[in-house]
């Protein structure tokens, strides 16, 4: 009888362990299936100031990231055209494709984004990544890809999530955009594919001296790259020339050309960007054009303010130009 009885006390303790053990075991598990189910992702939303460009025209996008769960996320990403950043075309007819971002990165803090909050970016598609993305005339759909980390429950995860598309018309330039199209195409190009950077110096202040290239979409971005390669090499007279050209136009990089006006007047020595050594006020240039108002919305832009950032095109991974 004692051995029976022992026999069904050592049984009945090794059940009890063992649901015990099996109960913290799933208590603990619990989380774990929480994160992988609560798919809290942040929603990106993707817009433009308009919807039809030229070709090899610098296209200006819109990231508006947002929190639309119920919960806190914390996240850590680049919010900007980088590795970070995938684009899924389509045009008309045909099948998508898929281009990532240049091969640049910065490490950025975690930010915790609340529900019902978002976070604005803006990018420039430049001209060579775009005509790589839109190799020929015709209409695109667009979708956005962002990868970005997140940890909003205690465990890394990488997260994905695709924005909203939208569409965009390539047409083909005509007139004085043509002839500018045609300068980049067949005089810029073989020296940018040689990298002579002196020619090519040489060649995009020609091309911004040019008065048939003034009226075109191309020649405001080409001035402010000319202006913020002075300034990187501190030619701040010439810069200042630059940055004045454009000063009165409202456009993607308008901002950056008034702080590169005010730390070249710095760098001069200058009480205000407009004192010139013999006391004379700078006014612009006359052949600086006038436009409307700006449509597109300005976000933050993630830059220095302080240095205008310099725009040299960065080889593809194919070793071609984008």
């Amino acid at each position: 009888m004692f051995r029976k009885i022992n026999t069904f006390f050592v049984i009945g303790c090794l059940v009890t362990l063992f649901s015990t053990a099996t109960l913290v075991w799933f208590w603990q598990i619990q989380p774990i299936s929480v994160t992988a189910q609560s798919n809290a992702k942040l929603t990106l939303e993707v817009s433009s100031d308009k919807n039809s460009y030229l070709q090899f025209e610098p296209i200006p996008l819109f990231f508006k990231l947002s929190n639309e769960n119920t919960i806190p996320v914390k996240w850590s990403g680049y919010l900007a055209i980088s590795k970070n950043i995938y684009f899924l075309v389509r045009r008309d007819g045909g099948s998508e494709n898929r281009f990532h971002g240049p091969e640049s990165e910065m490490i950025m803090d975690w930010e915790t984004l609340q529900p019902g909050k978002h976070k604005e970016q803006e990018n420039l598609l430049n001209q060579y990544l775009g005509e790589q993305i839109f190799p020929q005339p015709g209409r695109y759909q667009v979708r956005v890809e962002f990868n970005y980390l997140d940890s909003t429950f205690g465990q890394l995860q990488r997260v994905k999530t695709m924005s909203n598309p939208i569409t965009i018309d390539i047409q083909e330039p005509t007139g004085n955009d043509r002839q500018a199209y045609n300068f980049f195409k067949n005089t810029f190009e073989p020296v940018y594919k040689r990298f002579d950077q002196n020619e090519m110096l040489r060649l995009l202040q020609q091309f911004a001296d040019n008065p048939n290239f003034k009226t075109t979409v191309y020649w405001k971005y080409i001035v402010y790259d000319l202006a913020s390669i002075y300034f990187d090499k501190g030619e701040n007279e010439k810069a200042e020339r630059e940055f004045l050209r454009v000063a009165r136009i409202n456009f993607y990089h308008s901002k950056r050309v008034r702080d590169g006006i005010m730390e070249v007047a710095r760098k001069l020595n200058r009480i205000t960007p407009a004192d010139r050594p013999a006391g004379r006020l700078t006014t612009l240039p006359p052949d600086a054009p006038i436009v409307g108002p700006a449509t597109m919305p300005i976000g933050p832009t993630g830059r220095p303010q302080g240095n205008p950032p310099i725009l040299i095109p960065i080889p593809s991974p194919t070793g071609t130009p984008f």
